[in-house]
């Protein structure tokens, strides 16, 4: 089974959220509508600006791990 490392946002060159998922629209549905993490509701990020689709889910977290380790420059 596949999943998707996403990144979520507030505005442009703004706070980012980086996770994975198996189902992309029901978690960003989530997100929206508060449900999701509390770090998104605390700072608003309603924005899917980045989507990967990944074959195995093990793959998209590897990758998020990795994303999220990168400097912001």
């Amino acid at each position: 089974m596949g999943g998707w490392v996403y990144m979520m946002a507030d505005r442009y060159r703004g706070t980012i959220y980086t996770g994975v998922t198996a189902n992309i629209g029901r978690r960003i549905e989530q997100h929206r509508s508060e449900g999701g993490s509390r770090f998104v509701k605390r700072y608003g990020l309603s924005r899917l600006v980045y989507t990967e689709w990944y074959d195995e889910i093990t793959s998209a977290i590897e990758q998020e791990k990795a994303i999220k380790k990168w400097r912001r420059q």
